[in-house]
């Protein structure tokens, strides 16, 4: 909340009131490049999964152009039109979406974008509200890297010596992809379905079998996945637990000694 009103102040701050206030030549805002010196402020937050930059530009700095290295973003296209605020969101370092606040002598726009493969995308506000909300819940898991605790609920089991794992999205959150590396062990499809719980069978470097649930709007089901020689891959439930019944087997074997 201080933050947000800090940020409103400064608008009104640099919000043109006068015509008899000096501006300095047109500047183009590179967000990709070395921006000390080209804008008057700009900060970093991190939250969970994703993150935000916020670049705050006064009159002084008169930024008619904003570009992500060869893509423009924003380009002034009425005389005395000058950014003042942009926001960008990124998910895993890449950039998704922004959007911008610009104001002129008597009036002031906002602007949303959201970031493709060839260039900044101009989109509605509802738009940009339903993938921002997106990009904030809907998550990734890949079983090979290390599991985020602020997004992830990890229980480990250790019965008879036999581990297991068990991770569980925090309510706010909706796994809609499960990897090993880089093969995919299930995604969501048409924007429908996501994963609730993953329970991993073995030693976190050597995975042995991995169980999923996923729920779909009006049925839930599993899928049953064992490893083969590095790739996991679909098997009967009975299969599964046969595995698993082995494994069980073979730990308390060793446990026992010769």
């Amino acid at each position: 909340m201080i933050r947000c009103v800090f940020i409103f102040i400064l608008l009104i701050q640099y919000r043109p009131f006068t015509k008899f206030v000096h501006s300095n030549p047109p500047n183009v805002l590179n967000i990709a490049g070395d921006i000390n010196g080209r804008i008057s402020m700009h900060f970093h937050e991190k939250f969970p999964g994703f993150s935000t930059t916020t670049y705050l530009a006064s009159r002084l700095d008169n930024v008619t152009k904003v570009i992500d290295g060869a893509f423009v973003i924003w380009e002034a296209t009425i005389p005395g039109t000058r950014l003042s605020l942009l926001k960008i969101y990124r998910l895993h370092g890449l950039n998704k979406l922004a959007y911008i606040y610009s104001v002129g002598n008597t009036f002031f726009y906002t602007r949303y974008y959201e970031k493709i493969p060839s260039s900044y995308r101009k989109i509605t506000q509802s738009l940009f509200q339903f993938k921002l909300e997106k990009l904030v819940r809907e998550r990734f898991v890949d079983l090979k890297e290390e599991i985020d605790s602020d997004i992830f609920m990890v229980q480990s089991h250790d019965i008879y010596g036999l581990n297991a794992y068990v991770i569980i999205p925090y309510e706010k959150y909706d796994i809609i992809s499960v990897s090993y590396g880089f093969d995919i062990l299930w995604e969501q499809k048409f924007g429908s379905g996501k994963c609730t719980s993953i329970i991993l069978h073995g030693k976190r470097d050597d995975l042995r079998l991995v169980h999923l649930h996923i729920k779909q709007t009006n049925t839930q089901g599993e899928i049953f996945l064992a490893n083969f020689n590095g790739d996991f891959v679909p098997v009967t439930k009975e299969y599964f637990y046969h595995v698993l019944n082995s494994m069980d087997s073979e730990e308390n074997q060793n446990l026992k000694g010769p």
